[in-house]
């Protein structure tokens, strides 16, 4: 894939073509969508979209799921029914926890925390699992126009380190899970953020920021002692907070070393936002003194988090924090999850390969 001008990118292939047998070049119009390994990119007047409409139809129809009854979360209830599958449940299981992963990772974001939970279950599926799988794919069903989507032009773009939007969160230890162990899961989001001007240029469709990197993981925290070789739970909120924001400080890292190699500068410090006083404070080291004794100081990601020429972490409110949508249950709260995801996902326009 390519992209560019045209007078260039007829230049570069017309020499590409000449070394390499190659397909024709397919262009991508507002009336000539592109099928990329089952991810839909369109494009109309002002935005440009990523979705997977015709994928999760013929899936549902794979899982003689069509007509299914709608759901408006991708997880409804913590995992709870552990009854062991049998041979053929476990295959229907893995098998739809493929597809699911797969739309998680191209196109529906904000449906990564509860794929992820789900596959904790891959080892060894429950009857539970395989209900939670059966309705975030009803889930896919409802929402099946949901995917990513960014301004066509911005002539007010941010610069530097505010060109970036960098968040993280963590939660508690929120789930029961018995495989879980009740460890916390932490998630980031890192992205463009679109100006005001660009998203009023697209009649409000398009989200303040277009994410290129969202996670939502379990937290394996591992003591740096010899004698202790297995992930152990975190001993609080604080704790869990400051380990997802060395994370996601690794991830943006990573980020950055992608944007230098398309010939961008990525700024530093970058800027971090979280909404825990504890992170912020730790890597900033403004506190007299600290009882994160179980948080081994000699750790490189502990220098990393607190040197500040590389992050600057700031306070944000976990309402408008955009990570939280990664790390959250939205258990009977429909409404406020579709404000979250409105904040990263956006609706998409049908094409013809979704008729």
């Amino acid at each position: 894939m390519a992209d560019g001008r045209q007078e260039d990118l007829d230049w570069f292939f017309a020499g590409f073509q000449e070394r390499f047998k190659t397909t024709p070049v397919n262009w991508l119009t507002p009336s000539t969508p592109i099928d990329f390994t089952g991810i839909i990119i369109s494009m109309d007047d002002t935005m440009i979209y990523m979705s997977m409409q015709p994928y999760i139809k013929k899936a549902l129809a794979l899982f003689d799921m069509t007509g299914c009854a709608p759901n408006r979360l991708p997880m409804r209830q913590d995992i709870t029914d552990d009854t062991p599958l049998q041979s053929e449940g476990k295959a229907e299981f893995m098998k739809k926890m493929g597809v699911c992963h797969w739309v998680a990772t191209s196109v529906a974001l904000t449906t990564k925390p509860a794929t992820s939970r789900i596959g904790q279950h891959m080892a060894n599926p429950t009857a539970g699992a395989l209900q939670a799988i059966d309705d975030l794919l009803r889930y896919h069903a409802t929402n099946s126009n949901q995917g990513l989507g960014t301004p066509l032009i911005d002539l007010d773009l941010p610069t530097g380190a505010d060109a970036f939007e960098i968040s993280t969160d963590a939660d508690n230890s929120s789930d029961p899970s018995i495989n879980n162990k009740r460890r916390a899961r932490y998630g980031d989001l890192i992205g463009y953020k679109n100006s005001p001007s660009a998203i009023a240029s697209t009649g409000g469709r398009a989200s303040s920021v277009s994410p290129v990197i969202c996670n939502s993981k379990t937290l394996g925290i591992s003591f740096a002692v010899s004698q202790i070789n297995e992930a152990h739970v975190g001993l609080g909120s604080g704790e869990n907070e400051i380990y997802a924001m060395a994370n996601t400080i690794d991830d943006a890292i990573y980020f950055s070393f992608i944007f230098e190699e398309m010939g961008r500068q990525f700024m530093l410090p970058m800027q971090v936002k979280t909404d825990a006083t504890t992170a912020k404070v730790f890597a900033m080291g403004t506190a007299m003194r600290s009882r994160l004794r179980h948080v081994d100081q000699r750790q490189w990601w502990v220098q990393t988090c607190r040197d500040k020429r590389l992050a600057e972490v700031s306070h944000e409110a976990g309402d408008i924090l955009k990570a939280d949508v990664m790390t959250k249950n939205f258990y009977n709260k429909p409404g406020l999850f579709e404000r979250k995801r409105a904040e990263i996902q956006v609706k998409v326009p049908p094409t013809s390969f979704s008729q």
